[in-house]
């Protein structure tokens, strides 16, 4: 049988006869995910849309069902947030002489991977059983219908290259946001790592690098705050500083201004003073010499009506002398007479 690329491969076993009322086909396979096989994942067979039996795989995601016989069957293996993988099985028209007592017919589906849908992708052909498994008379054991298989694997392989378009640009985006992030581009990873998420809303490791661009910010952000506060802090203790230095040469310029004027003013009112006192001497000295000016030309006025009193007392005396002289004369010159 052909190989169904990432789906499924198929191998078959050696089949042997049961009893023709009783016998089960017992069909095998391992689920897997990522490489590792899925314990949880969900075997259901239904038959005519109602479900037969339903079993979980194991541990290594091995799982064993038990198909009866006569009977079509649709068997779907499923998982949360998975695609579920359908494959349709025929038990009719097995010889009666390959379902005798003790016979172990069965078949192995060599692994059946599960996978997250991809948004974009068309899997309508998933709805479809992958396989069509029924008992092959020429071959004598169970084996796929191969027009189908094929039919189905041309399918798949469209739904493939859907996939590998959308993975393309997804891991573009993831590259491009790897070699943003390793620059410390915080913005444009983050930019890529959203468009890579919004291509796998569901990848995990999207999300941890759209995390880590996301710190990559906040720290930036973070140290770019911290180096405008820092320039803050210094451009304020720098203007305290400037301010301090400036009140101080205020004050002291302030301080000489009015030391300045302290002593512009106490050398006014010392020169005022002398000023005044010398004013004050000129006026006194001008005063003193006036009064001795008045009290020399009193003593002037004064001697010189003592001068004319002695004077006109003199010629007073003298007159009267005069006169007694020549009374004295008259009357002696009278005597004489």
């Amino acid at each position: 049988m052909k190989n169904f690329s990432f789906v499924l491969v198929f191998s078959l076993l050696t089949l042997s006869g049961l009893r023709a009322q009783d016998w089960t086909m017992k069909l095998t396979s391992v689920v897997e995910k990522d490489d590792k096989g899925l314990s949880g994942a969900t075997i259901t067979l239904t038959k005519g849309g109602s479900v037969v039996t339903t079993i979980q795989s194991g541990g290594n995601g091995d799982f064993v069902l038990n198909i009866p016989a006569n009977g079509d069957y649709i068997v779907t293996v499923s998982y949360p947030g998975c695609n579920p993988k359908k494959f349709q099985v025929s038990t009719i028209g097995v010889p009666e002489d390959k379902n005798t007592d003790n016979s172990k017919l069965g078949m192995k589906i060599e692994g059946v991977t599960m996978s997250k849908p991809i948004k974009g992708v068309d899997y309508s052909i998933l709805n479809q059983p992958l396989a069509r498994i029924s008992y092959n008379t020429s071959k004598k054991n169970f084996s796929d219908e191969e027009a189908y298989t094929n039919q189905m694997l041309g399918s798949l392989i469209k739904v493939k290259e859907q996939e590998k378009i959308i993975m393309d640009k997804y891991n573009a985006s993831i590259k491009t946001g790897d070699g943003a992030l390793a620059k410390a581009d915080c913005d444009n990873a983050k930019l890529n790592y959203e468009k890579a998420l919004g291509l796998l809303p569901d990848e995990q490791s999207a999300k941890d690098k759209l995390a880590a661009a996301d710190k990559c910010k906040k720290d930036k952000d973070d140290a770019a705050k911290k180096a405008t506060d820092e320039a803050a802090a210094k451009a304020a203790a720098d203007k305290a500083a400037a301010d301090k230095a400036a009140a101080e040469k205020l004050a002291k310029e302030k301080a000489a201004a009015e030391k300045a004027a302290a002593d512009k003013a106490a050398a006014d009112k010392a020169a005022a003073d002398k000023a005044a006192a010398e004013k004050a001497a000129q006026e006194k000295a001008a005063a003193e010499k006036l009064a001795k000016e008045k009290e020399l030309e009193a003593k002037a006025v004064a001697d010189k009506a003592a001068a004319d009193k002695a004077a006109a007392e003199k010629a007073a005396a003298e007159k009267a002398a005069q006169e007694k002289a020549a009374a004295e004369k008259l009357a002696k010159e009278k005597e004489l007479e």
